[in-house]
């Protein structure tokens, strides 16, 4: 694999995915040399309209203008050392009217960055959590400051991907050492796994359908696209908190190990309303 060239005596795949938040699919791989830079790669994909959410490493005042010249839209979290002045403090915002306890210091500001040339506003979202301290920057100003630091926390939906692929769908044992068949590889694994998702949503909605309709019960819709993204939950612990939100994306979104061997088992049987209601267990 020379194409994967990282040290003298290792090679390294960089798989970057584009994840949809509104979905909470991936909907696109690309497989690059481990040595490439991510800023770079991600400015090369940039599209209107879009709202990148990324981690530390990829602020840059560059990036930050060319994102915001395409007319697209970042949320970044970016490091506690970048000099800046604040031209307006901004009311903190939910559509609660309260955040969560866990949150403190939050702070939601317009600032301009003292080293940035291209003299950008940008809005600048801090907060404490467990003694962690968290800034966010984006040029969002339409959303909430919830809203916001909601956005970020769901980028770590890609991580529990990468999880998935490596653990669940044991991606990391490929088929084929060029770059447009590990690409591939990649591909198959993403419709394997959609395809399965939707068959375990489906098996949900009518596992739930026949257990309604035997107990003479009044149907009780899944409408996923009614799902609250916002919790008014006001603990002071984040894992409770981030569980309350996360309850309904568990139960429709998430695949595991067990119901992936219960539906190797069912393989080979009749799909009837027993293998329904086997895989429709949420």
């Amino acid at each position: 694999m020379c194409w994967t060239k990282h040290k003298k005596t290792k090679n390294a795949i960089g798989l970057h995915i584009s994840f949809e938040l509104n979905q909470m699919i991936p909907t696109e791989f690309i497989t690059t040399a481990a040595n490439h830079s991510e800023r770079s790669f991600l400015g090369s994909i940039v599209q209107k309209g879009i709202t990148y959410i990324a981690d530390r490493g990829y602020f840059s005042f560059d990036l930050g203008a060319k994102i915001i010249d395409a007319k697209a839209f970042l949320i970044f979290r970016i490091k506690a050392n970048l000099i800046f002045t604040v031209s307006e403090s901004l009311s903190i915002t939910s559509r609660t009217g309260l955040l969560p306890a866990c949150f403190s210091q939050v702070k939601d500001q317009l600032i301009r960055f003292e080293n940035d040339s291209h003299l950008k506003v940008y809005r600048l979202i801090s907060f404490v959590v467990l003694e962690s301290k968290f800034i966010i920057c984006t040029h969002r100003l339409k959303l909430t400051t919830l809203e916001i630091i909601m956005l970020y926390a769901y980028r770590w939906q890609v991580e529990l991907l990468f999880k998935f692929i490596k653990r669940i769908l044991n991606g990391i044992h490929l088929f084929n050492l060029s770059q447009n068949g590990v690409s591939i590889h990649f591909y198959a694994l993403m419709i394997t796994a959609l395809l399965q998702l939707r068959l375990r949503q489906t098996c949900l909605e009518l596992a739930q359908l026949i257990h309604t309709t035997k107990c003479m019960d009044q149907k009780e819709g899944l409408n996923l696209n009614e799902m609250e993204l916002f919790s008014s939950y006001k603990g002071y612990e984040p894992a409770t908190w981030i569980k309350n939100i996360t309850d309904k994306f568990y139960t429709y979104w998430r695949i595991g190990l067990h119901w992936l061997i219960k539906l190797k088992n069912l393989l080979a049987q009749p799909f009837d309303i027993k293998a329904i209601r086997s895989l429709g267990v949420p």
